[in-house]
């Protein structure tokens, strides 16, 4: 007997023209005992449907979300947020943005005196594993604290989801400070094939206030002018690899015996925050040897043409 599939469910976003295809799941017998037991009724006009339990709140509760398509509707589900790489750093440029973003918080009520809309766009540029992630949860962490909430996208789904819902979140959460988080911007445009929803976002018809937006790129050769330009990206920031009293620091962090760590912290020059990490841990935990561990960082390939080694071998 052939399985039954529903119809794809089209939703329209009726402001941007967007849809989005949500393929159903194949009709298939459930297992009884993961359902969950209907105990009210949900009204919808002259429509009444059974429902599980349900919890009202007013708010969103201090925290990381991101939004998802679930059961054919856009929903907040929390995101966990890593601490332990979370440390503070002989940094100026770190200090320099967290201040930046504290004081940008605290004009609110001059923002509003001058007629001006509450709210900033920042990039944090650099290579993979330069330390924007934990540049963008001491941020996160810092709006928490003030009962503010952030939301992350990154993706296309989770951006649209983002874009789409935006206005009903402010409408819920009228006077709480918003960060959104747009992760690997230049990667989300290309999925979407232009940067029209994105500046829309920041600067259009979706914009909103008491609002920061950060957006992360490693690679910024195709971020337009447009988004660029001031009102929509304020600030630019590119955030380089540790220096070398950020690189001791961080060791020191480690908990990293105090003679080892000059030679590590000269052995890692140029290395990201992610490299340091394998640094530590395969020096550190495994207990291989410095030398070999920095230079497969350095060489992690003798050759990347790996389809012209499989012909080769083959004989082709």
């Amino acid at each position: 007997m052939d399985a039954v599939l529903n119809q794809p469910t089209v939703i329209t976003d009726i402001l941007s023209g967007i849809s989005v295809v949500v393929e159903d799941e194949p009709l298939t017998p459930e297992d009884p005992d993961n359902d969950q037991k209907c105990t009210l009724w949900v009204k919808e006009g002259d429509i009444y449907t059974p429902d599980v339990t349900i919890q009202l709140i007013n708010s969103l509760p201090s925290g990381v979300y991101k939004m998802i398509m679930h059961d054919r509707m856009w929903r907040a589900t929390t995101v966990p947020v890593k601490t332990d790489e979370l440390y503070s750093f002989p940094d100026n440029l770190t200090d320099v943005i967290l201040s930046e973003v504290e004081e940008f918080w605290d004009k609110k009520e001059t923002y509003e005196k001058h007629n001006i809309v509450h709210k900033r766009g920042i990039l944090l540029c650099g290579a993979p594993g330069c330390g924007k992630t934990s540049i963008i949860q001491l941020l996160s962490k810092q709006i928490v604290e003030k009962d503010g909430i952030v939301f992350v996208a990154s993706d296309r789904d989770s951006f649209f989801g983002l874009v789409d819902n935006i206005k009903t979140i402010k409408e819920i959460e009228k006077d709480r400070p918003i960060i959104t988080i747009i992760e690997d911007v230049d990667q989300i445009i290309a999925q979407f094939g232009g940067d029209a929803g994105i500046l829309d976002f920041l600067d259009g018809s979706r914009s909103i206030a008491n609002h920061l937006c950060i957006l992360t790129s490693n690679n910024t050769t195709d971020l337009s002018e447009a988004l660029l330009r001031p009102s929509r990206i304020d600030l630019i920031y590119e955030i380089p690899n540790p220096t070398s009293d950020i690189r001791s620091s961080y060791f020191e962090k480690k908990g990293v015996d105090p003679k080892a760590i000059s030679e590590m912290t000269k052995a890692t020059d140029g290395f990201s925050f992610a490299e340091l990490k394998e640094v530590f841990v395969a020096v550190q935990v495994m207990g291989k040897s410095l030398t070999d561990v920095v230079k497969r960082i350095k060489e992690p390939f003798k050759s990347k043409d790996y389809l012209h080694k499989v012909q080769k071998i083959k004989g082709i």
